[in-house]
């Protein structure tokens, strides 16, 4: 598990209180925020200047808000708040110049923080401006949250300069955050020194890795390689990750651009690239934003950079600001697919079903030889609801490995697919077959047993052998939310409730707000004796779904289930990525 980033503090926004209750607020105080510490507005015009902007910071809407707050701090550069409102828009709209502004303006007021170290280490790297630079990397390791990155930052300066990286670990720091997120920076200091032996030898340990960074890194390394005649060895690196017309292309642009290495800059574009990826996941997008503006900013040409962009503005609920970072991916980038991938899982999983069947059309009808986009289209009808439509991709998928003798886990792969949506069209005697049919190729599949048992328990058939393949799914994914919770529904159903509670407690933990989940608890709580904790998980339920769902759990709250054990259970999801 990725160490969590310590968060840079930020100003609290108004725009959290919503559009109507921040009208009436500044209404009545009518001092406008930004000036009410230290400055008073100059004129009535600079007033309405300040209304107009906040209004439009509230209403999300970044660019005019920008403008607005630009125009004032012109005239009033020593306001910090001016300062922090033009960094926070500029930032939101992509203006890496009005960013600088605000940053300059806010360290000429002793005011400097992690964000604005950031953009000056960035601003003074892009220049080559070496001593600036490390000024701004060591206030970056001094008034940010950031610190730990800061002797990455002095490296990429050493490189830059043509000096020795000079990066170390030592051994009291091999279990440090430092550690953590500089596996991969240790091997870019070496592209980018030249050093291609040393790192090849660090390579082998990121094949197979599932992680955004870990791809990443074989994909900047590749090239590099093939345009040093290693091109045996670059293919290795891409194998099932890029194609090898982009490693063609890409290793040419380095003999022609960079003398066949790594670039200074854009390695220190995969820093921010890395740390704004983990700021996403750990729930902090407005911190990400910064880091993947700067990665963009510091390489504009990466389709990497431009897809993290887009993650953090779609965490931001900045939709059309995320979609064209997402459209500005070239087909050709090993990240296109990534890109549409999240696109449309994003506009499925917020209801708007027509939009990610038409994105998952759209670049099928691109790239008709694609098995994975073949995938997304299905996956995209049956979260639409039209089971009957995915089946059919599903079931040619089928037909075709049957044909070209495909690796048999995929064909199993297929099979699952094809089964899930044949139980949700009702069709759950069809669905049985065709998952035995797949335990049988792959019979160390966890989801593929986790299916198959699941299915089992909640028809009532063979509960024995249905327990036993919820048992030997577990033991293969032991970490898996879903199945955790299928082998505790199992022991509920067969039941054995101590050990029910057992297992659902820590599906509940690794999932926390998955309904389902939520509601087995509940149930199990219930027979085990402990109703208020029944009652306590049934809420939670509850807040996290609707409609029937959301009905058949107040029944459960206002009568338990003495009266009302026939009622149909949620079904944990299984997500299952093409």
């Amino acid at each position: 598990m990725a160490p969590i980033i310590p968060i840079c503090n930020r100003r609290y926004r108004m725009r959290l209180l919503g559009l109507a209750i921040c009208v009436v607020a500044m209404a009545a105080a009518w001092i406008p925020p930004a000036y009410a510490v230290q400055d008073d507005p100059k004129d009535e015009t600079d007033v309405k200047q300040y209304f107009a902007a906040r209004l439009a910071d509230i209403d999300n809407r970044n660019k005019d808000a920008l403008s607005g707050y630009l125009g004032l701090l012109k005239d009033n550069i020593d306001s910090s708040a001016l300062a922090d409102r033009v960094l926070d828009n500029a930032m939101r709209s992509g203006d890496m110049a009005a960013t600088l502004i605000a940053a300059r303006a806010l360290e000429l007021k002793n005011q400097a923080n992690g964000t604005t170290s950031i953009l000056l280490f960035a601003d003074a790297f892009r220049r080559r401006d070496w001593a600036n630079a490390e000024i701004a990397a060591a206030e970056f390791g001094v008034k940010s949250g950031y610190g730990f990155a800061a002797p990455m930052l002095q490296s990429w300066i050493n490189i830059a300069r043509n000096k020795p990286h000079g990066f170390e670990i030592s051994p009291a720091n091999e279990e440090s955050t430092l550690a953590f997120y500089s596996t991969d920076q240790r091997v870019y200091f070496e592209l980018a020194a030249g050093n291609l032996q040393e790192a090849r030898s660090l390579l082998a340990t990121f094949r197979g890795v599932n992680a955004d960074f870990a791809r990443d890194l074989l994909i900047q390394a590749a090239p590099i390689y093939a345009a040093n005649g290693e091109r045996e060895f670059a293919e290795s690196l891409i194998r099932g990750v890029a194609d090898s017309d982009y490693l063609s292309k890409a290793a040419k642009a380095h003999k022609n651009s960079t003398g066949a290495s790594l670039a200074p800059l854009t390695g220190v574009a995969t820093l921010h690239r890395r740390l704004a990826g983990a700021l996403i996941e750990q729930n902090a997008p407005d911190q990400g934003l910064i880091f993947a503006r700067v990665a963009l900013w510091l390489d504009p040409q990466s389709d990497a950079a431009r897809r993290t962009l887009a993650r953090a503005l779609r965490a931001l609920k900045s939709d059309d600001a995320a979609q064209l970072a997402w459209s500005s991916i070239n087909m050709k980038s090993p990240y296109w697919l990534a890109a549409i991938n999240e696109q449309v899982r994003y506009y499925s999983g917020i209801g708007q079903h027509e939009t990610a069947q038409k994105l998952a059309d759209t670049a099928f009808a691109q790239r008709r030889d694609s098995a994975y986009l073949r995938l997304l289209r299905a996956y995209a009808q049956e979260a639409g609801g039209n089971h009957q439509q995915a089946s059919l991709i599903y079931e040619q998928l089928i037909k075709e490995t049957q044909g070209n003798r495909s690796d048999p886990v995929q064909r199993a792969l297929y099979l699952l697919f094809y089964a899930t949506a044949l139980d949700k069209s009702g069709k759950w005697g069809e669905a049985k077959l065709h998952l035995d049919q797949a335990r049988q190729i792959d019979p160390k599949n966890p989801y593929i047993l986790n299916y198959l048992g699941y299915g089992l328990l909640e028809h009532g058939e063979d509960l024995s052998q249905a327990l036993t393949y919820v048992k030997q799914a577990h033991a293969l994914s032991p970490d898996s939310a879903a199945i955790t919770d299928s082998l505790g529904w199992g022991y509920y159903v067969t039941g054995d409730y101590t050990r029910a509670v057992l297992y659902l407690e820590r599906a509940v933990q690794k999932s926390g707000d998955d309904p389902a989940i939520n509601e087995h608890m509940g149930d199990a709580y219930w027979q085990a004796g402990r109703r208020v904790d029944a009652r306590y998980a049934w809420q939670t339920a509850k807040l996290l779904t609707d409609g029937a769902n959301a009905e058949r759990l107040a029944q459960k709250l206002d009568i338990g289930l003495a009266k009302n054990s026939a009622l149909n259970k949620i079904a944990p999801i299984i997500s299952q990525n093409p």
